[in-house]
């Protein structure tokens, strides 16, 4: 079976949908085989989630600003 940095990084293009069918498969299987699997996929996904939450609202807080700083530049035009 992968090594702990490989798992993660298996959860992870699962996470970005960047695996092949089977490779989802073999993860699914993987992950059910114990609790500590599931806990393990667990983890790593709420970090995942947490990380592009943020990532998200960065990227949003730079676009509105953006959005923000071309109406005051049309404003001043006026």
């Amino acid at each position: 079976m992968l090594n702990q940095q490989n798992k993660k990084r298996a959860i992870i293009r699962f996470l970005n949908g960047e695996m092949t069918l089977q490779e989802r498969r073999e993860l699914e299987i993987w992950i059910n085989l114990s609790n500590e699997n599931l806990q393990f996929y667990n983890k790593i996904k709420a970090l995942y989630d947490a990380t592009h939450k943020e990532l998200n609202k960065i990227a949003r807080t730079d676009e509105e600003w953006k959005l923000l700083n071309d109406k005051i530049r049309q404003q001043k035009k006026r």
